[in-house]
Order: C-alpha cells, then structure tokens, then sequence
C-alpha cells in the first residue's frame, strides 16, 4: 500500500495521468486489502503479527531509485502472491480454511493478478526493457521464495506442499 502510494508521488510532470491514476487505484486495492486481512482476522480472533526482520528487509531490498525497476520488481512479487493463494487456495487445500478467510483470500487473488499486469505495462511504458523485466522477475522470485521458508510449518498445516510451492514460485528445480 505504501509503496503505491510513494511510486505516483515519484511521478515526474511529464509522465502520463493514466500512470498516477493506476498507481493510486493500487493503492486505494492494498489499502483494502489490509483492512479485509485485518477484519477476517480480528473475527477469526487472530491478533495482527508484525513481520519478521528478514520479511522487513525483503521489501526494503525491492525499493529502486528507478521507478520502472520498482515497478518491475512489483509485477514480480505480486505474481508470486497469486501463485501462493493459488495454492492456498485450491480446490483441496481452500476447503480446510475457514469460509471467510477463504473469501478474503480470493478477493485479493483476483485483484492481485491486475496487480501485475499493471505494474508490468507501466514498468514497459516507463522504459524497461524486456531483459531487465525477465531480471527483475527471476530475482524477486528467487528472493521471495527464499523468504517463505520460515512460513514451511504454515503452509504444512494447511495442506499446501511446501516444496514444490516454493520451487514453482522461484522457477527453480534444484532449490
């Protein structure tokens, strides 16, 4: 949500409205978003948790002076969101959540995969090249797998083999 909001603030006069616009509405969804997670949680009775420090460090590391790389990097990690709750969300694994987490899940999923095909034609519009697109994803992918590991035991409970989650999200067999 913040990151949105910084990246249409770091528009120069030049850029299109059309950018800022779309910036914002990502915004105005992950504002959304968190407040969903943090109601279904709250009638879950689950009390928020705040992120561990190598989760803190993940999205700092993302942050680009340049805006198309940011946004690049964005695009990569919210594709890897929707494989997750793709997971998560399964026919087999969805049944063992609770109904309304399972309605919030697919509420952000579907906004999710707009995420990225936003965040990547804006990143194009703004100049990157395909080569460092194809980079930008291979390495938040990576990264962001390397992240969800102390999330295993989670994902285990659910049902979701973790393994082959992660490998699938950082496009990577030998993990």
């Amino acid at each position: 949500m913040l990151t949105f909001g910084r990246l249409s603030r770091r528009l120069s006069a030049a850029s299109e409205a059309r950018a800022r616009q779309a910036l914002l509405e990502l915004e105005a969804d992950e504002c959304r978003h968190d407040l969903l997670l943090a109601t279904t949680a709250a009638s879950m009775g689950i009390s928020a948790v705040r992120p561990a420090a190598r989760v803190r460090h993940f999205f700092l590391k993302m942050e680009s002076r340049e805006l198309a790389v940011h946004l690049a990097r964005v695009a990569a990690l919210d594709s890897c969101v929707c494989q997750l709750l793709a997971r998560v969300l399964s026919p087999k694994q969805g049944a063992k959540l609770p109904a309304i987490l399972a309605q919030a899940l697919t509420q952000i999923q579907r906004d999710e995969g707009r995420h990225v095909r936003v965040a990547r034609a804006l990143a194009l519009d703004l100049g990157v090249g395909a080569a460092v697109l194809h980079e930008q994803n291979d390495a938040t992918r990576y990264a962001f797998a390397q992240v969800i590991d102390q999330y295993e035991p989670a994902f285990i409970d659910l049902g979701v083999a973790f393994e082959p989650l992660r490998q699938r999200i950082a496009r990577d067999a030998s993990l």
